[in-house]
């Protein structure tokens, strides 16, 4: 038998468990390594600076440093602090991609977004109407 025959072979031996373990620790490496990456190269956001400029320069940061889809998404935690983190967590539900995190990130943060930056409903106040004496008065 040769050697790579029985190598192949010693794969197919290799319980099922012992795999997901390497898998496991492979996937806790790969986060351990984008976590030290955005800590050292990455700039992060804490409600204070601008936004869009901040994102644009993580946007190409990313694409430097060649993170995927996943890495963009996963290192979001990472990137924020304070309140920036704070809205993270209670939006986390909503982002389902980095696309969807740009969007909720910059109608929060953006110094030119329309909407409100609290997260407490707002009254609208409506015009009031004043009516003369002359019109209180009955005839």
């Amino acid at each position: 038998m040769s050697k790579n025959t029985r190598s192949s072979l010693d794969l197919h031996a290799t319980p099922i468990s012992e795999l997901q373990y390497k898998s496991s620790r492979q996937q806790m490496k790969d986060e351990l390594q984008l976590e030290q990456i955005i800590h050292d190269k990455f700039t992060r956001h804490s409600d204070n600076g601008d936004a869009e400029k901040w994102l644009s320069q993580t946007v190409t940061q990313f694409k430097q440093y060649e993170l995927s889809t996943s890495d963009q998404l996963q290192a979001l935690p990472y990137l924020l602090e304070d309140i920036a983190y704070l809205w993270y967590v209670e939006h986390m539900d909503l982002i389902t991609s980095f696309e969807s995190f740009n969007k909720l990130f910059l109608q929060q943060f953006s110094s030119t977004s329309s909407t409100v930056r609290s997260n407490t409903p707002t009254e609208t106040v409506m015009p009031s109407v004043v009516a003369s004496s002359s019109l209180l008065t009955s005839h």
